[in-house]
């Protein structure tokens, strides 16, 4: 669900009324894009678990920390015109800057399944490629907050999507 809401914040543009607010010039269609995480869990997070679900949860982080995952998305003209949001949640997005080749962005969500806080910054590096980071607290502040980095690359590879298929909107 992390990574889910992760994917959210780095790669969705931001639309308004507002004038001060530029969409990324990104060219919509089939798209490669490679996501990478690095998580650090706090000592406190993982005193709350069973050794075998720790050592479980540490093993798989050791393996998948820092491993770059790449699939294939399809990006809608219309989804590149929706507003930023956290589906599901009870959260505060400010726009921090924005211009035709960079947004950046921070977002709160003090409360739900899902308490965190952290900050954007998306990039066109050209009208094909397109990098994201997205750097986060969960959790409660302090040390008891784990720290998450989320780098994502966005290469266009057409206009058409073929058989992969647009994301669903999801109800909140």
């Amino acid at each position: 669900m992390k990574t889910a809401i992760l994917l959210a914040l780095a790669l969705t543009p931001l639309a308004s009324g507002a004038d001060d607010i530029k969409l990324l010039d990104v060219k919509p269609g089939l798209r490669e894009r490679t996501v990478t995480n690095e998580v650090r869990l706090s000592e406190e997070t993982l005193a709350k678990m069973t050794p075998a679900d720790r050592a479980h949860l540490e093993a798989t982080m050791k393996s998948r920390n820092g491993m770059p995952m790449t699939t294939k998305v399809c990006v809608t003209p219309e989804a590149m015109g929706k507003p930023f949001s956290i589906p599901g949640q009870n959260c505060t997005v400010r726009l921090v800057s924005s211009s035709a080749l960079r947004q950046e962005i921070h977002y709160e969500c003090p409360s739900g399944p899902h308490k965190s806080s952290g900050d954007v910054v998306v990039e066109l590096v050209d009208p094909d490629h397109l990098t994201s980071t997205t750097t986060m607290k969960t959790g409660d502040t302090g040390s008891g907050a784990d720290d998450i980095k989320m780098t994502v690359i966005d290469k266009w590879l057409s206009a058409e999507c073929g058989a992969v298929k647009p994301p669903t909107a999801r109800k909140q």
